[in-house]
């Protein structure tokens, strides 16, 4: 479990995340030492305190899984549009994509040229 490295990110000390999860701080330490497991609760208190999952808080790292939260519905529907097709058109889709990205990236160089002027 990489409870010990998110509180160390978080600056944070035992005592203060058993005082979060409203216990002691050798119940916590259990945690961090791996000689007790959280509950399914705990678990999801402490994803939700560091904003992650609970696979990341558990070390299951599980690369081919996409958190869905981290995009709109709109992308959303793309990505599911993009799993149906073949892969030369996929390789069309991503062309077009990075088009665009630099369509607005030069667009956004424009405007800051045109702002340092005035």
């Amino acid at each position: 479990m990489k409870l010990k490295e998110f509180r160390q990110k978080s600056n944070k000390s035992q005592q203060e995340m058993a005082k979060i999860l409203n216990m002691s701080q050798t119940g916590y330490n259990g945690y961090e030492t791996g000689k007790s497991e959280p509950n399914i609760e705990t678990l999801k208190k402490l994803a939700q305190y560091f904003h992650t999952t609970i696979d990341n808080l558990v070390d299951n790292e599980t690369p081919y899984l996409i958190d869905k939260s981290q995009f709109t519905q709109t992308q959303l529907n793309i990505i599911e549009q993009i799993k149906t097709l073949q892969e030369e058109a996929c390789q069309k889709v991503e062309a077009y994509i990075i088009g665009l990205k630099s369509a607005e990236e030069e667009k956004q160089r424009i405007i800051n040229l045109y702002n340092k002027r005035s």
